[in-house]
């Protein structure tokens, strides 16, 4: 699902991207270097949360098609990836970043079903009726079992929420503002903060229905905490934003 979130990014971005005045060549290139970057990032930061499972079993690194990327880290070097590249193509960082970031939430939608399938990233237990039911080679059930949660004898896990949809339905939502966003700011960058505070809004609250990750301080998850870092970025580069005069944009092309 991964790649096939990217490759209908990447086919977005190609409209996008010379409609604003980028060339479609460079941002190609920006990217692959984006889809490595994010990868490698995603994997490392894993690698570190599991670190005595990985220790133990070194050549489990190389396994992504089981599961185990964290999107924060895939984030940080997407990020890391897309300056780079920005830089070395010689393209407006903020105009470029903008362009990216309105396309981050579809592919990381996509993504989330992935973890669907897969069944990692699950939820806490429920009685509504929208509660799933995963299966003995399902990363849920692997976990819960691992954790002491499931009796050796449970054939399913009991009915969980499917927190990895409604991430896929919030990015879906985020996606759909920052698009009509991007068409109608006034300044450049304004899309990657909106895009921050509101990502990181809904993550943390969804946060509270997940079951995979323990809290660490104050009853929050390490990925609520980085939310809070996300939402105060966001929305104090948007106010500072919103209160300079607006930047000369190219008209968007037809």
């Amino acid at each position: 699902m991964m790649m096939v979130g990217f490759l209908v990014c990447l086919y977005l971005l190609s409209r996008r991207g010379p409609a604003l005045g980028l060339s479609s060549e460079k941002l190609f290139d920006i990217a692959i270097a984006a889809l490595i970057g994010g990868v490698v990032g995603a994997r490392i930061y894993y690698v570190f949360y599991a670190w005595d499972y990985f220790a133990a079993h070194p050549l489990q690194f190389f396994r992504i098609d089981q599961g185990g990327l964290v999107f924060y880290g895939g984030v940080a070097g997407g990020t890391a990836g897309v300056l780079l590249f920005t830089f070395l193509k010689k393209l407006p960082i903020r105009r470029t970043a903008d362009v990216f970031a309105s396309l981050l939430p579809l592919g990381h939608a996509f993504g989330r079903v992935g973890c669907f399938l897969n069944g990692c990233c699950y939820g806490g237990v429920t009685r509504s009726w929208v509660g799933v039911r995963f299966p003995p080679e399902s990363a849920a059930y692997r976990d819960m079992m691992r954790r002491g949660l499931l009796d050796s004898s449970a054939a399913l896990t009991p009915p969980l929420h499917p927190t990895q949809l409604y991430a896929a339905a919030y990015n879906l939502l985020i996606f759909g503002v920052l698009g009509w966003v991007l068409w109608n700011r006034h300044r450049e960058g304004d899309v990657v903060w909106l895009y921050l505070l509101l990502y990181g809004t809904a993550r943390f609250l969804n946060e509270f229905l997940r079951n995979d990750q323990l809290p660490v301080v104050a009853h929050l998850t390490t990925a609520q905490l980085v939310c809070i870092a996300l939402i105060s970025v966001g929305g104090a580069m948007l106010w500072r934003s919103w209160n300079r005069e607006p930047d000369s944009l190219p008209e968007p092309a037809a």
